[in-house]
């Protein structure tokens, strides 16, 4: 099992070996791949958000991004962009001791899901929720987080 301290490149892990990725390699909210220009629907516009253990990412993750847009976009709604969030070290960790199963670092995870959505231009991979210090932020406190990044655009790209 990995530690929730794999955070760091270089950093012993608990298995033995060196940690392959950084967390300081990932972006808490990529915007390059929302389509900041695209004009609001008759409904309105939205940017798509799924947490989640992501213990390991799978296409479904990423289909069901896609199937929500489609579903948004045919009742109105302007889907700008999607994010995928794996969970915080510290969820997975309880929730694979208790499963028994292998729990994959934030780092790696963040890593195969970047890896996954590389060529796809509606979902992005978000790292905020994994970043955080201490305990892990409930779905409420990621999508603020998002919003408030959302936010901070220049006043013609995105409102909330």
């Amino acid at each position: 099992q990995i530690s929730a301290q794999d955070t760091r490149a270089g950093e012993p892990c608990t298995n033995g070996r060196s940690c392959l990725y950084s967390m300081q390699e990932f972006e808490p909210w990529p915007f390059q791949k929302l389509d900041l220009q695209r004009k609001p629907g008759p409904k309105g516009s939205a940017v798509l958000l799924t947490t989640g253990a992501m213990n390991p990412l799978h296409q479904g993750h990423i289909v069901m991004l896609h199937q929500a847009r489609d579903r948004l976009e045919a009742d109105g709604i302007a889907v700008l962009g999607a994010f995928l969030s794996p969970s915080h070290d510290n969820y997975i960790l309880q929730k694979t001791k208790r499963a028994r199963t292998l729990a994959l670092s934030a780092t790696f995870r963040l890593h195969v899901a970047q890896q996954a959505v590389r060529g796809d231009p509606l979902v992005s991979v978000g790292a905020w929720e994994a970043q955080q210090r201490g305990g892990w932020p409930d779905f409420p406190e990621v999508c603020a987080a998002l919003q408030l990044a959302l936010d901070s655009l220049p006043e013609t790209q995105v409102r909330g």
